[in-house]
């Protein structure tokens, strides 16, 4: 099950994680749900072995990327993962609603 961990999500950095759904007909994981002023990350079974952030660099998601800003409110999230064996990857968009 992937995950939005952080200290914007309802548990923080602890577990268990905000939980996504998955859209098998686009192969994407997507949520809607509300946040405070913080940061997220998203990550595999509540653990931190799989781990997506933030990569400048690569303009997208790596393991072990930054932690990613978000301020306060509702969103819609969408993960694309590109990569899941190392190095994993992957894009997502962040709406607000």
């Amino acid at each position: 099950m992937i995950g939005l961990v952080g200290s914007a999500t309802v548990n923080g950095w602890n577990s268990p994680d905000t939980k996504m759904d998955y859209n098998a007909q686009k192969g994407t994981w997507y949520i809607t749900t509300n946040l405070i002023d913080g940061q997220i990350k998203f990550r595999l079974n509540d653990g931190w072995a799989w781990n997506l952030g933030w990569n400048s660099a690569k303009n997208g998601l790596t393991h072990n990327g930054d932690n990613i800003d978000v301020a306060a409110g509702n969103y819609t999230i969408n993960l694309t993962i590109t990569s899941v064996t190392a190095p994993e990857a992957g894009t997502f968009t962040i709406v607000k609603n």
